[in-house]
């Protein structure tokens, strides 16, 4: 074999199904290989689609995704979604093609160095030096990629290596886990009276929860000692919608009453809670506050983040103990706890039953939400799109709700519906995206078409940055450069071979949408929508 050839042999042999990206004259090797392979390309038409439906790939199956890219522009092109993928905690292998090796570290067309570049986004950049190092580096990179927190690892392959010939096989074998109780037992027992004497302790979960599926261990430690429960955006769903301690989600666009319910807290426990996902300030009163923090790692630490307590291993393992530990539901705030719940569903359903056009956003959300099946994949873009989703959209069944929330980037939903969809090829799986982010993944309406891949994609139009537009009027600034004359967006899916339907009047929500998910082929469905951001902000 080639080092082209061995490189696919050990991806096939870490169980890679799919590749995304461009080709390029430095990856001509690898796409020869991948095409001799049981691994499917993926052709995108820009290298930012291939690298976020790697991330979304590696959030879906918590299996690392695989992006490829030419050197050079390709590379850089390809850094967004690994960088999306390094804040956000999710298992990736981005390759970048690399020129001849004797060429390296002298001025040259297209290069730069790639290692040096990427090396600030992932949590490890290597150089396939030569082809008889090809098993290691690969079993290292999913090793790494895999081990919490979870996240990209880049591969630089140049072009020379991959032409070598080797007589290495791939590294056989595979690692097997093995979960044991936690050692402490009386340390958790001080956890347990503590959250007993607690006048009014609240759970807050993070991506780490959901990211290794702790659901069942959640709910079971929530109804055990009777816990309201807040979720970051990341791990939204950790509860399904309407369950007893679900008290919404803690954002920069969250329901008041979810934050009042914080500020009442003297005791707030963490589970999975990762820095990068929201600033402490917005939801911890203060260093008075004490903090349990349970997780896989060590906590970070800040004014706010003042942790007494850590319970470090394996979360559904620690949980599942301390929910053995509890001596019943606690009574003392069961009404508090009715009146709050009470007020945040008042809350979340002001403005849904609004017949006003342009749509307000909350009854274009109620409406989507009535005609989409429980179980269906939901990937949202950023802007006040996403926002909104994760304040009023309610979430049922584990592992359906992907955003991007660390490095918050525009162009994630659409390529991340991608990956939905040929991770989950019988559920419906729908993009939810703002006009911003919309226009930046025009180019790979057409992918979608020509793979036949059946999505539908909702997009709330306000003509302009929303969120952005909100926080200037909100600073008392002027509406300025936030606002977009935009194309006709029908008329280019239709040109991209999409079905769209362009809603005209609030009445015509629902049966556009059951149109667009039964209709059989990817659709687009426009809805024009109100600005309601400076109202929730207020």
């Amino acid at each position: 074999m080639n080092g082209a050839e061995l490189f696919v042999r050990c991806l096939e042999n870490e169980g890679c199904k799919v590749v995304f990206g461009l080709p390029g004259e430095e990856v001509l090797e690898l796409l020869e290989a991948i095409k001799d392979s049981s691994i499917r390309f993926f052709l995108t038409r820009h290298e930012a689609t291939a690298s976020f439906a790697a991330d979304a790939y590696g959030r879906m199956t918590l299996k690392p995704g695989v992006c490829l890219s030419t050197l050079g522009p390709g590379a850089v092109n390809l850094s967004i979604g690994v960088a999306d993928a390094f804040l956000d905690r999710a298992p990736m292998i981005a390759v970048t093609g690399q020129t001849e090796g004797y060429k390296l570290g002298m001025q040259r067309h297209q290069m730069i160095d790639q290692g040096e570049f990427y090396r600030p986004i992932t949590k490890l950049s290597m150089m396939l030096a030569n082809s008889g190092i090809i098993p290691e580096k690969v079993r290292k990179a999913y090793r790494v990629a895999k081990t919490v927190p979870m996240g990209p690892v880049h591969l630089d392959f140049p072009a020379d290596v991959q032409l070598q010939e080797t007589d290495k096989s791939p590294m056989s074998g595979s690692t097997r886990w093995i979960v044991k109780e936690p050692i402490i037992p009386k340390g958790l027992k001080e956890v347990a009276a503590k959250i007993e004497r607690a006048k009014f302790p609240v759970v807050v979960t993070g991506l780490s929860c959901v990211r290794r599926g702790h659901h069942e261990s959640l709910r079971r430690f929530a109804e055990a000692y009777g816990l309201p429960v807040v979720a970051t955006p990341l791990s939204k769903g950790v509860l399904p919608a309407g369950h007893e301690h679900s008290f919404g989600v803690v954002s920069p666009l969250c329901s008041r009453v979810t934050l009042d319910l914080l500020d009442r807290s003297d005791l707030v426990i963490t589970v999975g809670y990762d820095f990068i996902e929201m600033n402490t300030m917005l939801w911890l009163k203060g260093p008075q506050v004490e903090v349990i923090h349970i997780d896989y790692i060590p906590a970070d630490v800040d004014a706010y983040y003042n942790v007494s307590t850590e319970i470090l291993g394996n979360i559904g393992v620690v949980l599942d103990a301390l929910a053995g530990l509890s001596k019943g539901p606690r009574k003392s705030n069961r009404g508090q706890l009715a009146r709050y719940k009470q007020e945040l569903k008042n809350d979340l359903s002001a403005g849904s039953d609004s017949d006003i056009f342009p749509v307000r956003p909350q009854r274009l959300i109620k409406d989507l939400r009535q005609v989409t099946q429980k179980n269906a994949i939901v990937c949202v873009d950023t802007g006040a799109v996403k926002y909104l989703m994760t304040r009023y959209w309610r979430v049922y069944a584990k592992r359906t709700f992907f955003l991007s929330n660390g490095l918050a980037s525009m162009g994630f939903a659409i390529p991340a519906s991608i990956a939905g969809k040929l991770v989950f090829p019988g559920r419906q799986v729908l993009a939810v995206v703002g006009d911003g982010a919309f226009s930046m993944s025009l180019s790979d309406l057409k992918t979608i078409t020509e793979n036949d891949l059946d999505i539908t994609i909702v997009l709330f139009d306000n003509s302009g940055y929303g969120i952005v537009s909100a926080s200037q009027e909100a600073a008392g600034k002027s509406v300025f450069a936030t606002t977009l004359a935009n194309p006709d967006f029908c008329a280019i899916a239709e040109a991209a071979g999409m079905k769209s339907y362009d809603v005209t009047r609030t009445g015509d929500i629902t049966d556009a949408l059951k149109e667009a998910f039964d209709d059989g082929r990817a659709s687009l469905v426009r809805v024009q929508v109100a600005r309601e951001e400076v109202r929730i902000l207020k």
